[in-house]
């Protein structure tokens, strides 16, 4: 895991993006098991103070 920037705190993992098809638009949801290794998957760290987030794409 990585530290935030700003915070210098432990970001939380275990997070990706997801199409929202009811109201039109992305949303950020914890990461369903059994889709760990798809690949060119977003994935996102969330620093619990602050909430600055980052993203990955998996290879």
């Amino acid at each position: 895991m990585n530290k935030c920037k700003k915070c210098n705190v432990e970001m939380e993992s275990g997070y990706t993006i997801v199409n929202d098809n009811i109201h039109g638009g992305l949303k950020i949801a914890k990461q369903q098991k059994g889709f760990d290794n798809l690949k060119n998957k977003i994935y996102v760290e969330i620093c619990p103070e602050c909430g600055k987030m980052e993203l990955f794409i998996s290879k």
